[in-house]
């Protein structure tokens, strides 16, 4: 797919957005297919009615880094794509359902959003990366489905807007409320910016702000900063690991399957978008079930979860 790969990302450096559904292969993960599989492109994932997973919506993670890399979370946006009207070709109208469905929806959604752009500021505000990111900070995360599967969640357009009204690109942590700390810094990266866009950072977040530790000499004192949140999830990073037998530890212990399995076992916050919170808050036991039934495969991975 080399040749194809790179004519994406000329269209991409071109300002030419691009928007792809992930495919129809769901509900495995890594399902995804070319070229929403391409962090260049916006791929959409497929939702019913009642704002649950379709079950033929391909599953990220991506596995062309594989097994080099690890997988980048996709989708990067959902939208409904089951038993959606559509016309018929001689007259009336018919269900039609698929990524390929949804995907024309987020395209219609990007277009209305470049279209509230005044004219002179869209040279410098519409492109492949704000119109990503746009997306991304005001969709709505579902209830129940992980990253893998909902991505930063459902297209929310009005949300989309608004945000667009004040779109700045800008460079996580919690308190005991559940909510980003303040200081907390925020997604998307920005070593490939301009000619790039951000990627989704942070990958997890935990507590961080007014934490409990020892003083030098006695006592002690409260503590914040993600230097603090930091050390949390290293312990419960050494606490999985421990958990799995040692003769084992060589194929499934490594900063790829780490990172997965805590993803996958994340917590989404309500409220905070995907580049405040990432895939959400540590949650170690769920991450330990997540890690029990752990199987890398070069096409992905089947942590054998079932969406209605």
């Amino acid at each position: 797919d080399r040749p194809f790969v790179e004519k994406v990302c000329e269209m991409s450096a071109n300002n030419i957005i691009i928007v792809s559904a992930i495919g129809n292969d769901g509900p495995l993960y890594g399902t995804l297919n070319n070229p929403a599989d391409q962090l260049d492109v916006i791929g959409v994932g497929g939702i019913d009615f009642q704002d649950k997973i379709a079950s033929f919506s391909s599953r990220g993670m991506t596995t062309w880094e594989l097994p080099s890399g690890y997988g980048r979370v996709k989708p990067d946006i959902v939208t409904y794509g089951q038993s959606v009207q559509g016309s018929r070709i001689y007259g009336g109208c018919r269900a039609l359902s698929g990524t390929s469905v949804a995907s024309p929806v987020v395209a219609g959604a990007v277009a209305l959003l470049a279209s509230s752009v005044p004219v002179e500021e869209r040279r410098t505000l519409v492109n492949p990366a704000s119109m990503k990111q746009i997306l991304i900070a005001g969709a709505k995360p579902l209830v129940g489905p992980n990253i893998f599967e909902q991505g930063p969640g459902r297209l929310d357009l009005l949300h989309s807007y608004k945000e667009l009204a004040q779109y700045k690109p800008h460079r996580g942590g919690l308190d005991f409320q559940d909510k980003i700390a303040s200081f907390s810094s925020r997604g998307m990266t920005t070593w490939e910016l301009p000619s790039g866009y951000g990627r989704v950072k942070p990958d997890i977040v935990t507590y961080g702000q007014s934490v409990q530790g020892s003083r030098i000499y006695g006592g002690c004192r409260a503590l914040s900063g993600t230097s603090v949140a930091s050390p949390v999830v290293a312990g419960a990073v050494a606490l999985l690991a421990s958990s799995v037998p040692v003769e084992e530890r060589r194929t499934l212990v490594n900063p790829a399957s780490m990172k997965q399995i805590l993803i996958a076992g994340a917590k989404p916050l309500v409220g905070p978008n995907i580049f405040e919170q990432g895939p959400g808050r540590l949650d170690l036991l769920h991450s330990y079930k997540e890690l029990a039934q752990y199987k890398p495969h070069r096409g992905g991975l089947d942590f054998q979860d079932k969406i209605a």
